[in-house]
């Protein structure tokens, strides 16, 4: 298989025929199975409309679509009943933005936006990381749940063990940061606080 090395000269349509996959992986909630996606390009805009009423003072939809188009791994949507049935309902999504060491020194120095970040802070397409910060988490009722399973989503060999960063975004979120191993670098460990977890846990399937 070929992989196009210039990702910002694809147009919306080539984004169809990259080379990724996301495995069949799902979440029992209590009351609907849940499972994971890579998003189509062109639902982008509605994740980006969830993510502002959920969270509040995001990414545009313009800078998530660029950040897509880099690297389309980066988004994970979160889809309700059979995964063989066309339309599911949304139920959230989840995306991460994997850094080059460019990237972690921005965070390390407090000058990474994370509702602006530049391009430039991404790792390559398909090449281990730096560092992954979890740039959104819209889970309600799983959040727990989303994380460890959307972990468990992405190429071993590319993304495990890779420190993970992070930075809460609401109430729910920091508890949900402080309660599986982060430690604070910035701000304290509220809303506003830059985390840091150095060992990521990478669950079993069962």
């Amino acid at each position: 298989m070929v992989i196009q090395q210039n990702p910002h000269t694809l147009r919306a349509d080539d984004l169809l025929a990259w080379p990724y996959s996301c495995p069949d992986i799902r979440i029992w909630t209590g009351q609907e199975h849940i499972w994971l996606d890579i998003p189509r390009f062109d639902e982008l805009s509605a994740l980006v409309e969830i993510q502002e009423r959920e969270i509040g003072n995001t990414a545009s939809a313009e800078v998530c679509k660029a950040v897509f188009t880099h690297n389309p791994d980066s988004f994970r949507v979160f889809r309700a009943g059979d995964s063989s049935e066309h339309g599911s309902a949304v139920r959230g999504f989840s995306s991460s933005l994997f850094l080059n060491e460019q990237g972690v020194s921005a965070l390390k120095s407090g000058k990474f936006d994370g509702r602006n970040p530049e391009l430039s802070y991404l790792a390559p397409p398909l090449v281990r990381p730096a560092a992954t910060y979890a740039w959104a988490l819209v889970a309600r009722g799983f959040g727990v749940s989303a994380v460890m399973h959307t972990a468990l989503s992405y190429r071993a060999d590319i993304y495990q063990g890779v420190p993970v960063w992070c930075t809460a975004g609401s109430k729910a979120g920091a508890q949900l940061i402080n309660a599986h191993g982060f430690q604070s670098v910035h701000n304290g460990n509220d809303v506003g606080g830059v985390f840091m977890n150095t060992s990521p846990l990478r669950p079993e399937v069962r």
